[in-house]
């Protein structure tokens, strides 16, 4: 039982060809397997709970944040799962529940900026004027 695997090391271990298994664990996702694919790398499976976890370590770690941060000084010292962090954060800013932007993509340039690190900034603007 792993939280994260990847179909390449299920390959190995039963000697069964990637697009077998692939085809195997779709049908059955959602159903007897509590998990899903991610969605850009086809090669990785979470679990539920994993995903959960993370949704809820993400989502206090960016509230948190009050000034432009590097998104992948985050990834490192906290240990996302790339894919899953930039596909999670599109999803709360999206939504609403974080309140912020990436900017530079999915790169290793990225940078959250939350909106009170933008507000403040143009506030300041604002009274030097």
């Amino acid at each position: 039982r792993s939280s994260d695997l990847t179909i390449s090391a299920l390959c190995k271990v039963y000697d069964l060809p990637g697009d077998f298994l692939t085809e195997a664990l779709t049908l059955r996702l959602g159903r007897i397997i509590h998990g899903q694919i991610d969605q850009n790398n086809r090669g990785v499976i979470f679990t539920e709970a994993f995903v959960s976890r993370h949704k809820a370590r993400i989502r206090g770690l960016f509230s948190a944040i009050t000034r432009p941060t590097p998104i992948i000084s985050l990834i490192s010292h906290h240990g996302f799962q790339e894919h899953l962090l930039y596909s999670v954060i599109e999803e709360f800013v999206n939504s609403g529940r974080l309140k912020g932007a990436v900017v530079g993509g999915r790169q290793d340039k990225a940078v959250y900026v939350p909106d009170i690190y933008s507000r403040t900034q143009s506030n300041w603007g604002d009274r030097k004027s």
